[in-house]
């Protein structure tokens, strides 16, 4: 997918952005969405790793900031459970309003879970949406369905995590990316038995859907750990798949390596991703017309945070230097700061090592 040179310098990342087949708002009808590359949208999943430590920004990111209703969470579950009428995505792209108003009332839980503290109710609200998405979800409400994997993940409870992934199956791409976006909002002091969704992560790298593939590499950086050698070969292939993957699988395959210490990985991330010329050649190529040298320049800054979002993780030394680079001599004030703040907080980070190592034993 190319780009038309006349593209705003405004359309920047939105991070993890579901659906990609079809759009949806509560309020809204489906309308259709193409896919997006590296040139077009350069950080919309580079930005992953990034935004899963921001626990529920994934899912606002999804969900929109609504208004919502005062209204309870079980009047928003009951409305849940009732029929969406004689159908979702009916000619002419209209819909039935009771299917809209079943997405609204996902839409508002997904609102209303970060305030609930109590255990037990999480708990309760949990089962209650497993068993909305097992029984009162028809074939064809794909949004819908994915609207709760990332609800059910944000609770974080016992046999949520099964539920989603019992779905990574599905024949439905924008399923599948829902059940990569729930692995990826799954709170990361629960993951503490990774081994099943480590396993459908490697599969979906693979998968014929260039959103999908790219989405999981993307999330596998951030759920693998160094010596998981069967998610580093997974990474590793999707770096040679270049005819049946896209840019941005290869960029999150790479990304993700560098995070595992990959030797391969971190020098894509070095020579490429944190390259402004290397970029600039990228940013050119996706776009059809010529661009302005304003709009190179504002896409490869925009390549280049995205990338630095995730590079905390990076322990190759390849990677630093090139930070170390772009920190003394890139022309952008925004990557100059990034770059500057990740050098400081590395620099803390090696200090407290030390004065550990340091430290005379009691």
């Amino acid at each position: 997918m190319t780009q038309d040179a006349h593209t705003s310098d405004d359309d920047s990342s939105q991070g993890l952005q579901m659906p990609t087949e079809s759009s949806e708002s509560p309020n809204g009808d489906v309308s259709p969405e193409t896919a997006n590359s590296f040139g077009r949208q350069v950080a919309q999943l580079v930005v992953i790793p990034a935004v899963i430590a921001s626990g529920c920004v994934v899912v606002l990111v999804i969900f929109g900031l609504l208004a919502g209703q005062p209204q309870s969470i079980d009047e928003h579950l009951s409305r849940l459970r009732q029929s969406s009428g004689i159908g979702h995505n009916l000619p002419g792209g209209l819909q039935d309003p009771r299917y809209k108003d079943r997405c609204h009332a996902a839409h508002v839980i997904a609102q209303m879970l970060p305030g609930i503290d109590d255990d037990d109710e999480r708990g309760r609200v949990s089962v209650a949406l497993v068993d909305i998405l097992d029984n009162n979800v028809a074939m064809g409400e794909d949004v819908l369905e994915s609207y709760l994997l990332i609800a059910i993940a944000q609770l974080g409870q016992e046999g949520g995590l099964e539920a989603i992934l019992s779905r990574a199956a599905s024949p439905q791409d924008t399923v599948r990316q829902g059940v990569v976006a729930a692995i990826s909002a799954w709170p990361t002091d629960r993951r503490q038995e990774p081994g099943q969704a480590l396993s459908v992560l490697r599969t979906l790298i693979s998968d014929a859907s260039p959103q999908v593939s790219a989405m999981a590499a993307a999330v596998a950086g951030d759920w693998a750990t160094p010596d998981d050698a069967r998610m580093i070969a997974a990474l590793r292939a999707a770096l040679q798949d270049t005819a049946g993957r896209t840019d941005d699988t290869y960029a999150n395959a790479a990304i993700a390596l560098a995070r595992l210490g990959d030797p391969h990985g971190s020098t894509i991330v070095a020579d490429v991703l944190l390259d402004r010329e290397a970029l600039a050649k990228i940013a050119k190529s996706q776009t059809i017309g010529q661009l302005h040298e304003r709009q190179v320049g504002a896409m490869v800054d925009r390549m280049l945070l995205t990338t630095l979002a995730s590079a905390e993780k990076m322990p190759a030394p390849c990677v630093w230097e090139k930070i170390k680079a772009l920190a003394s001599d890139d022309t952008s004030l925004p990557v100059k700061k990034t770059t500057l703040e990740l050098l400081n907080r590395k620099a803390q980070h090696n200090d407290r090592i030390e004065m550990q190592v340091n430290q005379p034993d009691t």
